[in-house]
């Protein structure tokens, strides 16, 4: 490679180096509050205008906050027991090409002591009584989020993209000896926000034009030192 051929070979480098630059690009929408298991609803959240340059990732992340949950047991058995009671919720938003899941910590109480069932075989509690436990008020919170390499396609455009946010109660009931009991629960409500947040590279054509008139002028000066 001569002289001159290595100069516009750093030159031609040097313009794909800085011809563009990365930049970031965030969409929010809020949902709730409304009570956990009940009909899934759609948020919608602006697309990626190409006119902004070329898309590399997408991240899609999901915070939930889970209020007002309560859980119950009555012990309808002839054993005292201790018993541990556990609620919370777990909350998904779907995608395109991902899922994001949030379970939010569960809201625990016990283990407690209980006695026997009040009324032997009645077969209904009361929730009420030294056979009786329960957890009220319990909160709590969470963020996960899923990023996507790949498959971009439907996040391109200048609409929207539809996620799907739906919920589902999780609850735990331990005893010490498996006794049974009469339950009333309430997964209380959620509520958050989901978050798309574009990567994306933007070409800059002035840098590309200054770079241009730049190397001219090296070659239009090493044109006259080799004449």
């Amino acid at each position: 490679m001569t002289k001159k051929n290595l100069i516009i070979t750093a030159v031609v480098m040097l313009c794909s180096v800085s011809m563009a630059s990365a930049a970031t690009l965030s969409y929010s929408t809020s949902f709730g509050p409304d009570a956990v298991t009940s009909v899934g609803y759609n948020k919608p959240l602006p697309q990626f205008n190409p006119a902004l340059g070329t898309l590399d990732s997408v991240t899609i992340e999901l915070y939930v906050l889970n209020s007002g949950s309560s859980l119950l047991w009555d012990n309808e058995s002839l054993i005292p027991t201790a018993v541990t009671l556990s609620i919370g919720a777990t909350v998904t938003a779907t995608a395109p090409s991902t899922l994001v899941v949030v379970a939010v910590p569960l809201q625990t109480g016990g283990p407690t002591g209980v006695t026997a069932d009040e009324i032997p075989d009645d077969g209904a509690g009361d929730f009420a009584g030294p056979d009786y436990f329960g957890i009220f008020g319990g909160t709590g919170n969470d963020t996960q989020s899923n990023q996507l390499l790949i498959n971009l396609g439907p996040y391109i455009g200048t609409g929207n993209f539809n996620t799907w946010i739906e919920s589902v109660a999780n609850v735990i009931i331990e005893t010490t000896g498996g006794e049974s009991g009469a339950i009333s629960s309430d997964a209380g409500d959620f509520e958050g926000t989901i978050e798309v947040t574009y990567d994306y590279t933007v070409p800059e054509p002035a840098t590309m034009s200054l770079l241009a008139v730049g190397s001219l002028a090296m070659l239009k000066r090493r044109r006259r030192k080799i004449a």
